[in-house]
């Protein structure tokens, strides 16, 4: 260690995560598969990187900063982050090796390639993930709009989302 900076302990990151649901949940730990061989020792050793969204302009950021003060371990885990500009930054990060682990969305996370999931977010360590919809009222493609918005409530819709991970509300 360097400088006299608190070592980040994957350990204690997986152990507050690991107390989760399985529904519902969003906001996922990731490292890279290159890793997986020395997991056990990651697991009680120490984290240089963790790849996070930026906080003042990321919602995965955003939520992450949130989870990670739910779980108190914000402090240490900010110490050693590297803040991306957007979550498929830090997904590429996890996946080429340029951090240890990330947190991206679930959803992401499906999508990506050379990555294993280590453990989701409890739900009540965060708000909601929703991505609302709707029609705007000046819109000059109103029965556009209203086809669309009929499709998204289609079940083909709700199996297109289920497929990449969303849950339909």
């Amino acid at each position: 260690m360097d400088g006299g900076v608190v070592a980040l302990d994957v350990k204690v990151i997986i152990e507050a995560l690991l107390a989760c649901e399985v529904e519902g949940l969003l906001d996922i730990l990731v490292v890279g598969v290159e890793a997986q061989d020395a997991r056990d020792e990651r697991a009680v050793g120490a984290v240089a990187v963790i790849g996070l969204g930026e906080t003042s302009s990321v919602p995965v950021g955003q939520y992450s900063q949130e989870i990670f003060t739910s779980l108190g371990v914000w402090d240490q885990v900010k110490a050693k982050a590297n803040f991306g500009s957007d979550v498929r930054t830090v997904l590429s990060w996890v996946e080429t090796g340029a951090v240890d682990c990330g947190v991206v969305y679930e959803t992401d996370a499906l999508t990506g390639e050379n990555i294993e999931t280590i453990c989701q977010a409890p739900a009540d360590t965060h708000k909601p993930v929703i991505y609302p919809a709707g029609i705007i009222g000046s819109s000059d493609n109103q029965k556009a709009a209203e086809k669309f918005m009929d499709f998204l409530k289609s079940p083909s819709a709700a199996d297109l989302f289920e497929k990449y991970g969303f849950t339909v509300l």
